[in-house]
Order: structure tokens, then sequence, then C-alpha cells
């Protein structure tokens, strides 16, 4: 039986922090049914900018002008119309996909207000797991994630630290996993854990791995 461990994964956190996966601010106006989504263009951000960023994206989507402070006490924002509609954010499951970014609820929305202070502090580390995953078929339990694909297994997850950054994770103490067919090619992906989609990597992924074709090497 052939046993596959993967030693270390280093790679270079040089992925765009907002991308299409989540940029997205959704909300409505008050006296008006439209839900309008606006869209926070794709790249990097400090908190010196990023509010702007979150003003021009729903400014252009919306029928009136918003403005967006950052408390640097809580770390929050706080998002005002200059129009005189009232309006709301709606959560993720409601169309928001920059949530986290933002600080906004998943599940609830924040009701109809001239300003709006989001629930949660901004976050901008872009700092959330990752799974390694291999076209190599391994026997065990998946991670419970949103990561599903048939095709492939997760062999690890991996904590992202902040952008620019190498980030190397080494599997010490892991087991040797069976693997259960012939392999002709082997490919690793990163995935986000949080979108499920495959992380866009600007500078390669190294992966050191071993295998044994005798179990009582192992």
């Amino acid at each position: 039986m052939e046993m596959m461990k993967v030693l270390s994964v280093s790679f270079l956190q040089d992925w765009d922090l907002v991308s299409s996966a989540n940029n997205t601010i959704a909300f409505a106006e008050e006296g008006d049914s439209t839900i309008y989504s606006g869209t926070i263009a794709p790249g990097n951000y400090s908190i010196a900018n990023f509010p702007n960023a979150v003003a021009d994206a729903m400014s252009t989507a919306g029928t009136q002008g918003y403005t967006v402070t950052y408390d640097g006490v809580s770390r929050k924002i706080s998002i005002t119309a200059t129009g005189p509609k009232k309006f709301k954010i709606l959560p993720a499951s409601r169309g928001t996909t920059a949530y986290i970014l933002t600080g906004m609820s998943r599940w609830t929305e924040t009701g109809y207000y001239q300003t709006v202070t989001l629930k949660n502090p901004v976050n901008l580390s872009g700092s959330y797991l990752v799974l390694l995953t291999s076209n190599i078929q391994v026997k065990g339990s998946r991670y419970l994630s949103d990561f599903d694909d048939s095709v492939q297994s997760v062999v690890a997850t991996v904590v992202p630290d902040s952008f620019g950054d190498v980030i190397t994770w080494t599997n010490d103490a892991g087991e040797w996993l069976p693997v259960d067919d012939t392999i002709s090619k082997i490919e690793f992906y990163l995935i986000d854990l949080m979108t499920g989609l495959e992380v866009a990597l600007n500078s390669p992924l190294t992966v050191r791995f071993a295998f044994s074709d005798d179990v009582a090497d192992v």
C-alpha cells in the first residue's frame, strides 16, 4: 500500500485582499424595493483608503451619495447617506459578500437609518483559513467546510498571517495517508475556506511531500 505525507507548504501571501468573491455590498434605500449592489474595486487596501472604497461602491450603485468613517477604538465603520433617504445594509445571506471585510453581520440586516454602524470590526488582514487540496485521493474524513469537490481531497488547513508575508506550514506530527489509486500526476491547490474557490496566487506554491510503498516503513 502506498502512503503519502505532506511535509511542508510554503507560499507568499500575495493574492488580492478584495476580489470578485468578496467585494459586494447589498443594500436598499427606504421607499424603494430595489436591492442595490455596491462593488468594491478588487485590490489591496489599508484602513486609510478602505472606507473611501466602500463609500465609492455604494455611491455609484445607489441613488444618493454615501460617506464612510472609521473608528480607531471600536475598529468599526459607520456609513452615512448624504441624501434624504434612509438605507439598510443586507447581510451575507442576502448578497453582501464583503461582510467579513466590512464587519457586516452574516445573517442580520441593519434596519433603515441615516447612519449605520456595522456590527463587527473591519477585517483587512486576509487571515482566513485556506485548504491545501490535492488530486491524490486519500482515505478518511474531510474537514467540515463549504469546499466540496469529488476529484480533490483536503490534506491540510493553513492559516495565513498578513499580506506580503511568506507563510510556511509544517506537518511535524501529521500521519501518513493511504493512497487509493495509482498516481500518474500530482496537483496541489489552495482553496479559500470562506468561498470554496481556488486562491489565485501570484507566486509559486511550494509543497514538500514524501511517499512510501511499504506500510512497514512508516
